[in-house]
């Protein structure tokens, strides 16, 4: 009688993984017999994905690929799992309320956070991995207040809402949506009838505040589609009224203004489309004072003008739709009066009034 022929196991060692079962392989293997590699079933690492198994645990052993055999030699083969790190991205939690205090709730990769009477605004950021689930949500002091805020992943908006148009009391954030790679021209402004400002903008992921901002307020960059805007901003006196806008080439995608009802804080998050009509811009401007200065933008940079004698003008032919308006007149002497006015093609759109110091914002759409 023979003996009975030697046989030898494969191993599969999970090399690091911390959730779900490593596989097994239940069978004896003679020498010479073949082996087919199993894939990783419910195995899995945090933060890393399966590529393959190796016969040495840092991979610079023999390469055994899912589905692919091999012939079993006169020894135990163990298998350990490789693996390869997922993308990382910058996460951006931003949240405000126009009341004193919110509560707020969030979850970066499965771990959830919550924290009570935050003063706003609340701002977060952390690198997190390829498909972590990422969640926002808001509850103000006071159900009446209204709520805005947004996540961005590598400063691009995954979704978000504004203080602007209907106001809502409580913000969920959980959207996702995608974004091609063309480069658009994005323009801050703002403005306060006080003295001073405090102003905290973000382009494309990169906050900023600055303190005691003497009005007006510009900033202009280069930013990618789909990249988050924001800005913010706070006069000195609570009683001072504030305007601003974000455009991008030239287009108005959020803004408010201190004609209608003066509003004390601005927070523009929103977003809104044109279409391509072109009309032509006039602008002018008088004083019964000596003279003025003048601030203006179609579409593009500020212009800063001093010590104009009244009357003045100024024409700028064939703008978009949607191009930002901006016109700015401050009088020699508090108690001279201003007037100013902008049309599109002719008519009116903007009309003066009676102030030492005016702002005029608007934009090409009629």
């Amino acid at each position: 009688m023979n003996p009975p022929s030697e046989t030898y196991s494969v191993i599969y060692d999970g090399n690091g993984y911390n959730a779900g079962v490593v596989p097994t392989d239940n069978n004896n293997y003679e020498e010479g017999e073949s082996v087919t590699v199993v894939d990783a079933g419910t195995m899995s690492r945090m933060g890393f994905s399966f590529i393959s198994w190796n016969t040495e645990p840092y991979g610079n052993g023999a390469m055994r690929a899912v589905g692919t055999t091999f012939v079993i030699q006169t020894a135990n083969v163990t298998l350990y799992a490789q693996w390869t790190a997922l993308p990382t991205y910058e996460i951006e939690f931003y949240a405000s309320s126009e009341g004193s205090t919110m509560d707020i709730d969030y979850s970066v990769g499965g771990v959830p956070v919550s924290q009570s009477n935050v003063t706003p605004p609340f701002y977060y950021t952390a690198d997190v991995v390829e498909g972590s689930v990422v969640l926002l949500r808001v509850e103000p002091a006071d159900p009446s207040d209204h709520v805005n805020g947004f996540i961005s992943v590598d400063g691009k908006l995954i979704g978000g809402s504004s203080i602007t148009g209907t106001p809502i009391d409580r913000l969920d954030v959980v959207e996702a949506s995608s974004f091609g790679s063309t480069v658009y021209t994005v323009e801050l402004y703002a403005s306060t009838d006080g003295a001073t400002m405090d102003i905290d903008y973000s382009v494309g992921g990169v906050p900023v505040s600055q303190s005691n901002v003497t009005p007006p307020f510009y900033y202009t960059a280069d930013v990618v589609e789909g990249s988050v805007v924001l800005l913010r901003v706070e006069p000195a006196d609570p009683s001072d009224h504030v305007n601003g806008f974000i455009s991008v080439d030239g287009k108005l995608i959020g803004g408010s203004s201190i004609t209608g009802t003066p509003i004390d804080r601005l927070d523009v998050v929103e977003a809104s489309s044109f279409g391509s009509t072109t009309y032509t811009i006039d602008l002018s401007a008088a004083t019964d004072g000596v003279n003025m200065d003048i601030s203006y933008a179609v579409g593009g940079d500020i212009i800063e003008l001093t010590g104009i004698t009244s009357p003045w003008s100024e024409s700028v032919a064939t703008v978009n739709e949607g191009t930002v308006i901006v016109l700015h007149i401050v009088s020699a002497a508090p108690t001279d009066s201003v007037s100013a006015d902008v049309q599109l093609d002719s008519s009116s759109i903007a009309g003066g009034s009676d102030f030492g110091t005016i702002d005029v914002i608007t934009h090409a759409q009629p």
